[in-house]
């Protein structure tokens, strides 16, 4: 698979893995990204099938979500969404299909997962695991760290 990227390189794979297909706003976006960068290719999705739950939050970051909604109106980056217009036509597998990684060829795994489970169900790829955590202790929160 080749992109337009200025030079004759072949695009980079890349897989996502998800808790379920509702991401956070930021997650989606950074997919979008990735799905327009000419150097990536998205060429598969591994979803864990974790749902996710509203975790309570701090009163002061609370507080300071009800100040940032006030002052810089817009789209919240926590709130969840629906991924999977943002992966059409991305083949989605289920960690019991892990089967279909053998034949994909991935160079990179973005892990996107919010929970904090660090062990990945598959052999890491050839430029390894990107991790997108944020938390403290070794728990992912659903608030960034400091709170």
């Amino acid at each position: 698979m080749r992109r337009s990227s200025g030079s004759d390189r072949p695009a980079v794979r890349v897989g996502v893995l998800l808790d379920s297909l509702v991401v956070t706003r930021h997650v989606r976006e950074l997919i979008e990204q990735v799905r327009t960068t000419p150097a990536a290719a998205l060429t598969i999705v591994i979803v864990t099938q974790t749902p996710l739950q509203k975790a309570s939050t701090s009163l002061l970051f609370r507080l300071y979500a009800a100040c940032d909604r006030r002052l810089t109106p817009g789209p919240d980056p926590l709130e969840l969404v629906d991924g999977a217009a943002a992966l059409a036509g991305v083949p989605v597998v289920t960690l019991a299909d892990l089967a279909s990684l053998v034949d994909s060829d991935l160079a990179v795994l973005l892990d996107l997962r919010r929970s904090g489970e660090d062990e990945l169900p598959l052999a890491s790829p050839p430029h390894g695991v990107w991790r997108l955590r944020y938390g403290r202790d070794g728990r992912s929160l659903a608030e960034p760290g400091c709170f």
